[in-house]
This record gives structure tokens, sequence and C-alpha cells, in this order.
């Protein structure tokens, strides 16, 4: 988690809460993870692997290790603004729900709400 650059914001015991509550899911190339227009209930922190961005069907972006997606779902409430396919033969994401996100990561919500509006030109509309 500490090569995760967002969170390194957070205090080391903050790390430590957030890790038990993290699930790890295992996707094989050409899986779909999260569909644009789906209710968005999980934070997602790539683990291993790369992933490909599309939004309305058009490549947007890769992601590798240490990236992460969803949180626009759970900071705004609105759907998945994009589709996130597993590129590599295996794709390892830690996912944590909703609930603890807002528990846990509440103190990040500035930031990755700055986050959001960088990449927002090409998602949200």
């Amino acid at each position: 988690l500490q090569t995760v650059p967002i969170l390194g914001e957070m205090a080391p015991n903050e790390r430590m809460v957030l890790a038990d509550a993290l699930r790890e899911r295992r996707y094989k190339g050409g899986d779909t993870i999260v569909s644009q227009g789906d209710s968005g209930d999980e934070f997602y922190i790539i683990a291993d692997g790369t992933v490909m961005v599309e939004c309305d069907g058009k490549f947007v972006s890769e992601l590798n290790e240490g990236a992460y997606f969803g949180e626009i779902a759970l900071l705004t409430s609105k759907k998945r603004q994009a589709t996130v396919t597993a590129k590599s033969d295996t794709v390892k994401v830690l996912t944590v729900h909703r609930k603890v996100f807002q528990r846990v990561l509440g103190p990040l919500s500035d930031i990755l709400s700055r986050n959001m509006e960088a990449y927002s030109s090409w998602l949200i509309k």
C-alpha cells in the first residue's frame, strides 16, 4: 500500500486499517472489472497487472500497478464513468467497499476529488 501514491498521505495506522478492509480479486485478460453505466460500490487499487480504460467504447488510458479507479462513483454517487478491462494475462486488484472507503479514506477525499478533476475532461460528462 505504501507504493500507491495517494495512500502515501495516510498515517501508518490508517494504512493498517485499510489493509484489513481490502479484499483481493483476480481477473484474466479480457475480463471486465467494471462497466460504464453500472452503479459503483467499490474502490479498486491495482496490485499487479495492467488494465485498459474505455469511455463510450473509446480507449482512454492504461493503468498499472499502484494506480486506482472507481473513486468517481464513490465520491459523487454517479454511475461508473468508464469500462475497465483486464489487459495483462492476469490482473490482481484490491477492493474496498463504499462504507469502508468513506470511513477509512474520508481524509483523502479532497485529494481524490482533485485527481478526479484532472481527468474530468475525458470521463465526466
